[in-house]
This record gives C-alpha cells, sequence and structure tokens, in this order.
C-alpha cells in the first residue's frame, strides 16, 4: 500500500475516533466539551463545523491580554449529549489528527468552567517572567499538568470529571477530578519552577525543532504530503537517534531532524546512518561539516527511497497505536 496523507489521516482519525468513543461511553450524565488549540487547525473550518452542527465555540483568549488571538487561540466547544458519528469524524479529521483536541466532563456551568480554565493561562517563571500556560495544548499540557505540584494539579482538575487526550507520544491519557466542587476561578499566576520549565523543554524539543524547521528551512508547501502527527513523529525518532549517539549539540539535532524530513524518514535506521552519527562523535565533527562532502548521487539514492520508507513508517506507527488499548480506563 503506498503511502498518501489522506489514506494516512484517515486511519489515524479512525483510531482517535476508537478513544473518544470509549471516554463518551463514560461519562453519558456528564457535559463533555472539546478542548481545541485551534492554532493547528483550519480555524476557519471549524467555525464552519460548529456553526452547522449548532455548537457553541467559545475562546478562552476572550477578555484575556491574548485576545488579538481568540480566533486561533484555545475553543471550548460543548458537545451534545450524544455526539453524532459525523460530528466526532469531522472533530477527529480536522482537530485530533493535529494533535490539537481534548476532551473536559464537567458539570460546571460553562460560564463557571471558562473562568476556570482562563485563570490558568497565566504563569510565572521563577525569574518573575510571565509566560502563557499551555495546558490547551495536548502536546505538552498533559506533561505539564503532570509535573505540577499534587496541590496545584488536583486544584486544575477538581472541577472536571475527566481530561483525556493523547499525550507527547502519541498514546491516550485521561486525569480525573472529583467534579465535586465549583470551580474557582486563579486569582494568582501558576508558579512554574525552574525544574518544571526544563522538564517542558524536554519534552518540547521535537516540536520546536520541527517548528524552526517549517518556518525557517523549508519551500512553501515542502512537506505538505506529509501528515502533521507523521511529521511529529519521525522529529521524535531523528532526534532519539541523535541523542543515543551522544550528540548533544543543537545544530546536530536540528540538522538530523532536517535530513528525516526532507531526504528520508528512516536514514539514522540504516547502517550508513548509523555511522555518520557514530563517526560524527568520534571525531568531533558537526553532522553537517560530516556529510558536506558526500557524493550526490548518495544523497539522489536516499530521496528515491524516501517514499517507501515512509510508507512503512507511517504502517509502523498506525499498527503501534490500533495496539494501544482504546481510552484507557480513567485513573487518578
Amino acid at each position: 500500500m503506498t503511502y498518501s496523507r489522506a489514506n494516512f489521516e484517515s486511519e489515524f482519525a479512525a483510531i482517535r475516533v476508537r478513544d473518544m468513543r470509549q471516554w463518551l461511553g463514560r461519562c453519558a450524565d456528564t457535559p463533555v466539551f472539546a478542548l481545541v488549540n485551534a492554532a493547528r487547525c483550519d480555524a476557519q473550518a471549524l467555525a464552519t463545523l460548529c456553526r452547522d452542527s449548532g455548537l457553541e465555540m467559545l475562546s478562552l483568549f476572550d477578555n484575556t491580554p491574548e485576545e488579538d488571538h481568540a480566533s486561533t487561540g484555545p475553543q471550548l466547544i460543548a458537545l451534545p449529549p450524544n455526539s453524532s458519528a459525523d460530528l466526532l469524524d469531522a472533530l477527529a479529521l480536522q482537530c485530533a489528527v493535529n494533535d490539537a483536541l481534548s476532551l473536559i466532563a464537567s458539570p460546571q456551568p460553562v460560564y463557571r468552567l471558562v473562568a476556570h480554565l482562563q485563570s490558568w493561562l497565566n504563569g510565572v517563571l521563577e525569574d518573575q517572567t510571565d509566560v502563557l500556560v499551555r495546558y490547551f495544548d495536548p502536546r505538552i499540557g498533559f506533561d505539564l499538568i503532570g509535573l505540577l505540584p499534587a496541590a496545584e494539579r488536583h486544584a486544575f482538575l477538581e472541577p472536571f470529571r475527566f481530561w483525556a487526550s493523547w499525550n507527547a507520544g502519541f498514546s491516550p491519557i485521561v486525569m480525573t477530578g472529583s467534579a465535586m466542587r465549583s470551580a474557582t476561578a486563579r486569582t494568582q499566576p501558576l508558579p512554574i519552577s525552574k525544574d518544571v520549565a526544563i522538564a517542558l523543554g524536554r519534552i518540547n524539543t521535537p516540536d520546536l525543532i520541527l517548528g524552526l524547521i517549517t518556518e525557517e528551512d523549508l519551500e512553501d508547501g515542502e512537506l505538505d504530503s506529509i501528515a502533521p502527527a507523521l511529521q511529529r513523529h519521525i522529529a521524535q525518532r531523528q532526534l532519539a537517534q541523535v541523542q543515543a549517539a551522544g550528540l548533544s549539540a543543537w545544530a546536530d539535532q536540528r540538522f538530523w531532524v532536517g535530513m528525516g524530513l526532507r531526504i528520508n524518514p528512516m536514514l539514522g535506521d540504516v547502517e550508513t546512518g548509523r555511522r555518520w552519527l557514530a563517526r560524527a562523535k568520534q571525531d568531533k565533527l558537526t553532522l553537517s561539516t560530516l556529510l558536506i562532502n558526500e557524493p550526490e548521487e548518495l544523497w539522489e539514492r536516499a530521496k528515491a527511497r524516501a517514499p517507501q520508507s515512509l510508507n512503512e513508517l507511517a504502517q509502523n506507527f498506525l499498527t503501534a497505536l490500533k495496539a494501544q488499548p482504546p481510552g484507557p480506563a480513567m485513573t487518578p
């Protein structure tokens, strides 16, 4: 089977709908809200979906210092009690396949839930720098909340019955709250310790490198054929390979991720690639310096094999996700 982005995202969406159904089936008596990081979606298509489905979409950036970005910021969408298959499929294809969707089950009145979520957007580092707390971005949000002190974590989760999505490693994750007390908005910014900031930086490194490569190194549309989730998966694999080889320099990490995205996504899985990584470490050379004199025909062969490699990688990725238990049991 030949890889295509449309086919990949269709299969990927089906896996994510499976998980969503599992979660929704556990809370038939509790309102459920979709929390969407609209910056990673087609914001206009999302607005059209909500309008056509009769769903209210509330921007969490409204009436905040981030109000100028309200249309592309986090959106809270109240889902109907029995979400149709068409609605779940659309949410999966527009949001979940872009790692932009989480689900919140909560009995709180929507205005209190919005106030609660808005009050957690403000954070402060140990040096008193103000930061945006990106809990609404499931690529790092669940890791962020999991790293907080227990009291802070419980305060965030308390108004929820559960909060569910997929973590940085693409696995389903659920965090539960008591859903017993009324949501109370924070009155002070969330303190982010140095240790938490460092840990989040490590988790976010593949996505940060991917973002920089996309913005600064690529031609427009160069990676459009590769689904965003697959781009993230490639970036994570490439970064793990270069780190395992003992190459810790930022330039080497960025270069190797770029090679995987632009040349061949399984370059580090063949003997030639492994030898390059080992030699760069041994000879104390940057990867770009080491590889600059490699013959052009080598790169042409690697590019020629790229479609086959991408297809293999995509199928392995989907097979691993399908093997995961659907929507894991809720745990404290």
